[in-house]
């Protein structure tokens, strides 16, 4: 497959055909009409869109289990119903065609928001940003919290599986190896050059990917040179848009100099990036 489907494109295909709403397929409602579509989109992302069941569950704001059931289920109708056969075949090429279009760059590519990034700078910035936020900014945040409960659900499901099985199983196979976490020198070298980006091409994509590379600097803050940097970034999202603002820009620039001269001691002793993290 050269493009990758997106769940929500998916989704769309499906609820035109059927005359359905995306939000009535995520929602709890149990309705008749809403049952075939709302498996359809769950085999379809299982075959298209490359994501794992818990993956595919979280967009849907299902657990894996209910997905897993709606996969099976579709797969044993396709195999007695010729004309189910055909729509899902259809819709599946549907689907594939926009993921190609949107490849080739004659569709534009789906806005994404970034919930947990907006989440931060909410509480970040207060209530003058939050009265900003808009009707899908709070559908992604909304999902995205529906989603980690999901995950968790199914992990804690996994933990009561092992726990009640007496016999030893086989080890859990994940889509990819779990990384290491990062060291405080790699977390603060990507902002750096996330902040050196900036400084060069100050767009608001390159923005958001500085906002991005702070966020991980948050589980440093114990680091001297790192919470002066996220104090003064902070007061700088405050002071934005006031007088204040070039005052807080002055101290957010000496605190990125003091972090990056931090950052050089770190390279240098690599046996106090350890310590330093502590």
């Amino acid at each position: 497959m050269s493009a990758q489907v997106q769940i929500a494109d998916i989704l769309d295909v499906v609820c035109s055909r059927y005359g359905v709403r995306p939000e009535e397929i995520k929602s709890p409602r149990r309705k008749a009409e809403l049952k075939t579509p709302r498996q359809i989109a769950m085999y379809l992302s299982d075959r298209l869109a490359q994501r794992n069941l818990v993956q595919i569950g979280a967009a849907l704001l299902r657990d894996r289990t209910t997905v897993l059931s709606g996969i099976r289920k579709i797969e044993a109708r396709v195999e007695e119903d010729a004309a189910l056969r055909a729509t899902v075949g259809e819709l599946e090429i549907e689907a594939l065609a926009i993921a190609g279009l949107r490849a080739q760059g004659v569709l534009p590519q789906r806005a994404t928001i970034d919930a947990f990034l907006l989440a931060e700078k909410i509480v970040r910035s207060g209530d003058r940003f939050a009265m900003q936020v808009s009707v899908e900014e709070t559908r992604a945040l909304a999902e995205a919290l529906l989603a980690q409960r999901a995950a968790q659900e199914a992990l804690s499901e996994d933990e009561d599986v092992e726990a009640a099985s007496a016999a030893p199983t086989a080890p859990i196979m994940l889509d990819v190896p779990i990384p290491l976490p990062p060291t405080l020198a790699e977390v603060v070298y990507d902002f750096l050059a996330a902040e050196a980006a900036y400084r060069r091409s100050p767009s608001l994509n390159v923005r958001a990917a500085r906002e991005r590379a702070i966020a991980p600097l948050r589980m440093h803050a114990g680091e001297s040179a790192v919470a002066a940097l996220l104090n003064a970034y902070d007061a700088l999202v405050r002071a934005e848009y006031s007088l204040a603002e070039r005052e807080a820009q002055e101290r957010f620039q000496a605190a990125v100099r003091a972090l990056s001269r931090r950052y050089s001691e770190l390279v240098k002793e690599p046996a106090n990036v350890e310590k330093a993290q502590g």
